[in-house]
């Protein structure tokens, strides 16, 4: 993206953007307020959040304005067959004292798990999480993985495009 504006836009606008790595969503609107960055991308619920003051934000940003969806969002729970019972999202309360990698701390994917999860009636209280993000979450949970100093985890969640596939990016292939 921030190709496409230096190519599209700076020549005529003088704007100027460049890509740096953050946590997500969260740790986005934290360098917004703090003036480190001018625009970021947050997931929906964010927006939502932070327009408002609410949930894991505070205080409210009347300032934001959105400028373009860039993806339709897609929940994941990677989960092991000792929590899948019926298929349905009510296996989440077979994460009660298991491993479960949440997301990275103060990430979008984090958020949005607690939320999923929160109204369904999951406790994230009786659940071991870890936070991680997408691939050392894939790595964590592969048995023979030498995590080193990830915690070793038996489930996680990742949010994507349609198109972003996990098997993509950590190597892992669904069962059947």
């Amino acid at each position: 993206m921030s190709t496409l504006i230096k190519v599209k836009f700076e020549p005529s606008t003088n704007i100027s953007v460049s890509a740096i790595s953050s946590a997500g969503s969260g740790e986005n609107l934290k360098l917004m307020d703090e003036d480190q960055i001018q625009f970021g991308i947050l997931q929906r619920h964010y927006g939502a959040y932070a327009w408002n003051g609410s949930g894991p934000v505070p205080k409210a940003y009347k300032n934001l304005r959105s400028v373009s969806m860039l993806w339709q969002n897609v929940e994941h729970f990677v989960v092991t067959r000792k929590v899948t019972k019926t298929g349905t999202i009510g296996d989440m309360i077979n994460l009660y004292g298991e491993n479960f990698s949440i997301g990275a701390r103060n990430s979008g994917t984090e958020g949005s798990g607690r939320l999923i999860l929160g109204k369904v009636g999951i406790d994230l209280e009786m659940v071991n999480l870890a936070y991680q993000g997408y691939g050392p979450s894939a790595d964590a949970l592969a048995p023979w993985a030498d995590t080193g100093r990830r915690s070793r985890v038996d489930n996680f969640r990742r949010c994507s495009g349609m198109e972003q596939s996990l098997w993509k990016t950590s190597g892992w292939r669904p069962c059947r």
